[in-house]
């Protein structure tokens, strides 16, 4: 049997295309999965590569986000008129979140609710190698989080006792949602350990980040994840209270080894809590010197998402009722300034610094008083107003 595997065209523009949030694990999965069963199996990236005359017997089209719905319908479409022989199935977040619509909407022979292999990914199959490889420890979550979809997509919470028989790169990225909660962690952690002292290990990173309340449980878990390879650490913030507990969390980072810019705080807005509670959580972040991971709430319905942010204010996207369109996008500039001045180690922001009409060095030797006269100038530790 011939497997075609399908990445769509999603609009994430920004990323290369062999970006770690970018690689479908899940069509790298199934490709191995059908050539242990003796299928001939390739792949095509939609954007990138346009046509083949491989003719396949089924098409596999992952699909991301509900909101990127329009990327999965289109990815259908060229299948049905390049491989109309072809039986089509759609998987992956939307499928399983929504799958009739899904099905609906994209006319797919078949869709695909939750996993539909687990097998090693076969890096093989991209077109381009890459330096690094994702891992899984866990599926699913010990949480129930009401604006996360992964308890619908993973209902059960599996984890592994080892992972050493599957490392083969020297970069590993894992892509658990719940990293901290394996009960096995600790053994997880130790096989990095091992192997950064045997030099076969380089570096580590979650992209879900840790849970916060799991390390205050277990602060010995900091030390490990330094010692494992993990530089970055994220972790979320997604209460109106719990300073106290980040707080807590980044003096136990800073202790094991992190340096304190490199504790980045997922934080959500455009949801329940309103723009003024984010901007005083953001302030609290500036007061520890952390980065802050912005995650703008869409609802696990949304098919289309309009926001575009280099563009003028409109309103062609979800709004939450407790936000507004210019809190939303106020927000994400108050983020992205933050997250400058945490980075260069400064204490204010000015505009002029990014056109380079100053350099660094002559800013600094400002007075404060010269600094806040400047067209451009902002500073992160006072909350910021609309339009400043």
């Amino acid at each position: 049997m011939n497997v075609l595997l399908v990445d769509c065209d999603f609009p994430n523009k920004r990323k290369s295309i062999n970006h770690s949030d970018r690689i479908p694990i899940g069509l790298l999965k199934i490709g191995n999965y059908h050539k242990h069963r003796g299928d001939t199996v390739k792949m095509i990236r939609l954007g990138k590569q346009e046509y083949t005359d491989f003719k396949a017997d089924v098409c596999f089209v992952t699909s991301s986000f509900t909101y990127y719905s329009e990327a999965v319908m289109s990815a259908v479409r060229w299948c049905r008129f390049y491989q109309p022989q072809a039986y089509v199935i759609v998987g992956g977040i939307w499928a399983s979140l929504m799958p009739q619509k899904c099905k609906e909407l994209t006319g797919a022979d078949k869709i695909i609710v939750g996993t539909y292999c687990d097998d090693y990914a076969d890096y093989t199959l991209l077109d381009e190698p890459i330096d690094f490889q994702i891992l899984h420890t866990t599926r699913g979550c010990i949480r129930n989080c009401g604006f996360c979809g992964i308890t619908t997509i993973e209902p059960t919470f599996k984890y592994k006792k080892t992972i050493l028989d599957e490392i083969e790169k020297q970069k590993l990225v894992f892509y658990d949602n719940n990293f901290l909660a394996n009960p096995y962690i600790e053994n997880i952690l130790g096989e990095m350990i091992q192997l950064r002292k045997d030099r076969k290990l380089k570096s580590v990173t979650c992209q879900s980040g840790v849970d916060l309340r799991i390390l205050l449980r277990k602060p010995h878990l900091a030390g490990m994840l330094y010692e494992a390879g993990f530089r970055d650490c994220y972790f979320a913030w997604d209460s109106k209270e719990g300073f106290d507990q980040v707080k807590k969390v980044v003096d136990l980072l800073v202790d094991a080894g992190f340096e304190r810019r490199a504790c980045k705080c997922f934080m959500l807005y455009n949801h329940e809590l309103g723009y003024d509670v984010l901007e005083e959580k953001r302030r609290k972040c500036f007061e520890l010197g952390i980065q802050i991971m912005d995650c703008r709430y869409r609802p696990l319905t949304l098919l289309r998402d309009g926001y575009r942010s280099h563009k003028p204010l409109d309103d062609n996207y979800y709004i939450h009722p407790n936000w507004s369109n210019r809190e939303v996008r106020q927000f994400r500039k108050n983020v992205r300034r933050h997250n400058i001045c945490i980075r260069w180690r400064m204490t204010d922001y000015y505009d002029g610094l990014k056109q380079k009409i100053m350099s660094k060095e002559e800013y600094m030797k400002l007075s404060n008083k010269e600094k806040e006269e400047l067209e451009g100038f902002w500073n992160p530790r006072k909350h910021t107003k609309l339009g400043e």
